[in-house]
């Protein structure tokens, strides 16, 4: 049997160095432009450009009536005459139709975490205002948000890695005599296949796919899922112990950890781990933080409904990074991290010892300076 794993992992090995080992990472403006996990600046906006999309003003909305079927899947929504908002009352895409009185409501989480009652609130907001809503949760791999975020109320969740894809490849033939437009979907399409690590040639996984499907080997494909899962863990535990311990140099602070004991359930999607933190608190509801969940964020964590006067302070003293209704101020590190369903190069750098202690250096570095800064300002 020990031969038969060798082989399987040989011959693996040598159509990734046939198709994909020296395959050239294409230039993409949007990864030149913003960073790649920006969900408001970067993929919002986009969208909401195809959505609200017409050839010419005269033009139906192709794309809109296309996305309202084939992704949202509602009827009796007329596309033409819908507004299209993005960030109003704080909701990232919102589409209402005055007619049916209709309102496809989506809430785009790549590196935010969610909010308490996140989804329930927008939902009330549109019902108050006469409005049926259509919830739909978008993360890069289709995951649930968590209980507190979503309430009683109804939602759909979709995904980048399978529900947008064909809909974009749709949009991009529509385009077929505008050349701007076509190649910006086609730079997007790649960005987001690379987020969701879908981004190899077809000629590699069809190879694969039968090398998978010879003889007995897809036995040995499974045992090795199993110990992937296991690996898996284990190099989140690895990336966690080092976080932690780097992270004592920041003036000693006693970090409090939620993520320790948790990896396992969070790698396998338990409920009620979608994002874990590392903090340490320094106000009445304020705390420094690394949070864990389709990324690794850092910044200052303030719940705005809990500590309204706290979270307004940090918000108006730090300047730059992001912010929502619980992080009066965030960013993530400049190279990317899937931990919960990490890329092949996210996995090169959580096996390499090197690369990971990197990229756990530039983090707390960054986590010091922020710290810098929240001393200086005086609000400790």
């Amino acid at each position: 049997m020990s031969d038969n794993y060798r082989l399987l992992l040989s011959e693996a090995a040598r159509l990734y160095e046939k198709h994909e080992a020296r395959r050239p990472d294409p230039f993409n403006v949007f990864s030149v432009l913003r960073k790649e996990t920006d969900e408001v600046h970067l993929h919002s906006r986009f969208l909401h450009a195809l959505l609200d999309y017409r050839s010419s003003p005269d033009n139906p909305r192709k794309n809109l009536a296309d996305f309202l079927r084939s992704v949202i899947h509602i009827d009796n929504f007329d596309p033409d005459r819908a507004t299209i908002d993005r960030e109003s009352d704080n909701i990232d895409i919102l589409i209402r139709d005055p007619s049916s009185r209709q309102a496809v409501v989506i809430e785009n989480k790549i590196e935010a975490g969610d909010q308490p009652q996140q989804l329930w609130r927008y939902a009330k907001k549109q019902k108050e205002q006469g409005y049926t809503p259509h919830l739909r949760y978008l993360t890069l791999h289709g995951h649930s948000p968590s209980e507190d975020n979503a309430g009683d109320s109804e939602y759909e969740c979709i995904s980048y890695k399978e529900d947008l894809p064909p809909w974009l490849k749709r949009c991009q033939k529509r385009a077929y005599d505008e050349p701007a437009l076509r190649e910006s979907i086609a730079q997007y399409l790649h960005l987001i296949e690379k987020l969701t690590g879908k981004d190899y040639s077809e000629t590699y996984m069809k190879e694969l796919k039968e090398l998978c499907l010879r003889d007995d080997n897809l036995v040995l494909v499974y045992d090795l899922k199993e110990a992937m899962n296991e690996v898996h863990v284990f190099l989140l535990q690895e990336l966690w112990q080092e976080i932690k311990r780097e992270i004592t140099a920041i003036d000693g602070l006693r970090f409090e950890d939620t993520f320790e004991g948790e990896i396992e359930a969070f790698v396998n999607g338990q409920r009620g781990t979608l994002w874990k933190d590392l903090y340490y608190k320094f106000g009445r509801f304020a705390s420094l933080a690394i949070a864990v969940g389709d990324s690794i964020c850092f910044g200052v964590k303030c719940p705005k409904e809990e500590g309204e006067d706290e979270y307004i302070r940090l918000r108006g003293s730090l300047e730059g990074g992001r912010s929502d209704a619980s992080w009066p101020w965030y960013d993530s590190p400049a190279i990317p991290l899937n931990p919960r369903n990490p890329t092949r190069e996210d996995l090169k750098r959580l096996a390499n010892e090197k690369e990971r202690q990197k990229y756990v250096r530039a983090l707390v570095c960054d986590m010091r300076k922020l710290w810098e800064r929240v001393k200086e300002i005086d609000l400790t």
